[in-house]
C-alpha cells in the first residue's frame, strides 16, 4: 500500500509495510485516545505541546488506520476522534475552556474574545483540513 498525505501536513510520501505500519499506527491512536480519556478536553482548546506525540505523527496514523479500517462505524469513529485534533493548536498556552463567561470586566473581555475568536477560527479551518484528508484517506482506500 503507499500513502500519500498532502496539504498543511506537508507531503509524505512512502511504501507502508503493512502490518507494520498499520500496528505502529493503531498503537499511537490506542495511546491518543486514552490520553484525551484521561485528560477530558471536550470543550477545550489545548496547547499541542501536551500531545503525548507529535500532532504530525497523530495525523498520519490516523491516516494508515482509517485506511486499513473496513467497518464503516468504526472507520467513523476513527475519523471524529481524528478530527478532535484540531481542538490542539500550537503556541496557545494554558487550556482555554469554551463556555461563556458572565462578570468580566468589558475591556478584559473584548480582548479575551478577540482572541479566542482567532483562535477558535484556526480550530474551524483545520477541522475542515482534517475532514477533507480523512475523506481524501477513505476515497482511496475504497479504490
Amino acid at each position: 500500500m503507499r500513502l500519500t498525505i498532502e496539504g498543511d501536513y506537508h507531503r509524505a510520501v512512502g511504501d507502508i509495510d503493512a502490518l507494520d505500519e498499520l500496528e505502529r499506527a493503531n498503537a499511537l491512536v490506542d495511546e491518543y485516545l486514552r490520553f484525551v480519556k484521561a485528560n477530558d478536553i471536550r470543550k477545550q482548546v489545548v496547547d499541542e505541546i501536551e500531545l503525548p506525540i507529535p500532532k504530525l505523527g497523530l495525523v498520519k496514523a490516523f491516516c494508515v488506520a482509517i485506511a486499513a479500517e473496513h467497518r464503516p462505524d468504526t472507520r467513523a469513529l476513527l475519523i471524529r476522534a481524528g478530527l478532535a485534533l484540531a481542538q490542539y493548536q500550537p503556541a496557545i498556552g494554558p487550556r482555554i475552556l469554551i463556555e461563556a463567561q458572565y462578570n468580566c470586566r468589558a475591556e478584559r473581555s473584548r480582548m479575551s474574545a478577540r482572541r479566542l475568536e482567532n483562535i477558535l477560527f484556526m480550530v474551524a479551518e483545520e477541522r475542515v483540513r482534517l475532514g477533507d484528508l480523512f475523506l481524501a484517506v477513505v476515497k482511496r482506500s475504497l479504490h
